[in-house]
């Protein structure tokens, strides 16, 4: 259940408008968590300090194509997931931590069985990510929502592909929110308030912000050379070993691999040290070994691998790609 001692409701604004482009500068919301963390490369630290200090405009309000359909479908995906749930929905607006004002949420919906709801509108290449679990930044930002209404569990509601809806219910992790929780604090200490700039990082998100604030201009630069060296050799040394990382990481990989001999996890004792984590669907290669089956579940516009996995769970199996996800372990 939430707990309304633990957060106040903002004073509600129209989506765009200057008072919501206000309050969204005040503090940190759930989807700017997974930057902090590391976890996302649309945006980040960086990007996130530019905004909250007004150094880089904010968030104008005016929907992408993507944003645009998300916020169209938030309705139907949040009614389609109460009636399959059984459930009701309130919608309350950005509430506030009180014991910590720089932390705010929007949820997408309080159910009427006390947890927080999150919808998602998701393309279908995304469906691996929807299956058996959630994506991570889904995940976090309900641990968020969670740490500031002190709810007790949550439900991700991803719409994939305009016709698949996938729900989860996610219970409340405290580790997880002793992780995200001091993140959130540190930033807003140490940067925001303290209006100290943040690293640079290597994602796509600083890329554009490094771009839009220093346009090209062409011509020659003279800098010292106490100016470029270290960045240069930093980046020549990096160069070197990520090539030797990656071939460490496949051998170390593989090798993992050969011992798990084609189970889901490894362990020592009741530990969990190893488990496979799903990816995408190898349709291509599904497609040259099995060229029936592919061209019986193949639609206009894509492969349904939602309604293979239903019917062939052995093959679909077979050809669905897993990642390791090595674990904290003492």
């Amino acid at each position: 259940m939430t707990n309304p001692h633990f957060y106040q409701e903002l004073p509600r604004t129209e989506h765009g408008s200057p008072e919501w482009l206000e309050a969204r500068l005040a503090g940190i919301g759930s989807s700017e968590v997974s930057a902090l963390l590391g976890l996302v490369d649309w945006d980040s630290p960086y990007t996130i300090w530019l905004r909250k200090t007004r150094r880089a405009p904010a968030d104008s309000g005016v929907d992408t194509e993507s944003m645009f359909w998300g916020r169209a479908l938030e309705p139907v995906i949040r009614q389609v997931a109460c009636e399959r749930l059984g459930l009701t929905v309130e919608l309350p607006g950005t509430l506030q931590s009180i014991e910590r004002p720089h932390m705010l949420y929007s949820p997408d919906g309080f159910l009427s069985d006390g947890g927080l709801l999150e919808t998602k509108n998701t393309a279908w290449f995304m469906a691996g990510k929807w299956d058996g679990q959630i994506p991570d930044h889904a995940e976090i930002q309900l641990h968020h929502g969670m740490y500031v209404t002190g709810a007790t569990h949550a439900y991700a509601a991803g719409l994939i592909g305009g016709n698949r809806l996938e729900i989860a219910r996610i219970e409340r992790n405290e580790k997880l929110i002793e992780l995200l929780v001091p993140a959130c604090d540190r930033f807003w200490r140490d940067f925001v308030l303290a209006d100290v700039e943040p690293p640079i990082t290597g994602t796509s998100a600083d890329r554009g912000a490094v771009d839009m604030l220093h346009p090209f201009v062409g011509g020659d630069l003279q800098v010292t050379r106490q100016q470029i060296s270290g960045l240069h050799t930093e980046y020549r040394a990096a160069q070197e070993a990520e090539k030797a990382a990656k071939k460490r990481k496949d051998a170390a990989g593989n090798k993992i691999r050969a011992l798990m001999d084609g189970h889901s996890r490894l362990l020592v004792g009741d530990d969990v040290w190893v488990s496979t984590k799903g990816g995408p669907f190898r349709s291509t290669q599904f497609r040259d070994d099995e060229p029936e089956l592919f061209a019986e579940y193949s639609t206009r516009s894509a492969l349904d691998t939602h309604e293979l996995r239903e019917d062939h769970p052995d093959v679909y199996a077979k050809y669905r790609s897993t990642s390791l996800d090595l674990k904290e372990v003492a």
